[in-house]
């Protein structure tokens, strides 16, 4: 560690979670999302929870929905795969194949995503 560098967990914490954020949310939805939680969690703010606990519920979680995840995209590439059947062309079927599966997973990507961003806008608007 750099003398005189030292940073705090729930900072830590923050950079960890904009990580993750800035790779599907505009900036001004991560202030709204950071704003409250920092109010009322940083700096041990609150005295039932603190921002490091948040975040090691969050990251337990997401490790518990990996596998429900991964099921999930497995069966997205099974569909991808019976589709286009009528196709005889090997080449042709394998990319058309491909396309869909990237249409399926860009679509669930896509759906969620305006989901979040409607839960931000009706939810921590004026927060």
């Amino acid at each position: 560690m750099c003398p005189g560098f030292w940073v705090h967990i729930n900072h830590m914490c923050l950079l960890i979670l904009l990580y993750y954020f800035k790779n599907v949310l505009s900036i001004d939805d991560i202030q709204k999302i950071f704003h409250p939680l920092k109010e009322m969690f940083y700096d041990e703010k609150s005295k039932s929870i603190g921002i490091d606990e948040i975040y090691a519920q969050i990251f337990t979680m997401e490790k518990k929905m990996t596998d429900k995840l991964t099921k999930d995209v497995l069966r997205r590439f099974q569909t991808s795969q019976e589709m286009f059947c009528d196709v005889k062309d090997d080449d042709e079927k394998d990319y058309l194949s491909r396309f869909a599966f990237i249409c399926l997973l860009s679509f669930d990507a896509y759906l969620k995503k305006q989901m979040v961003e409607r839960l931000i806008d009706d939810t921590l608007a004026d927060m």
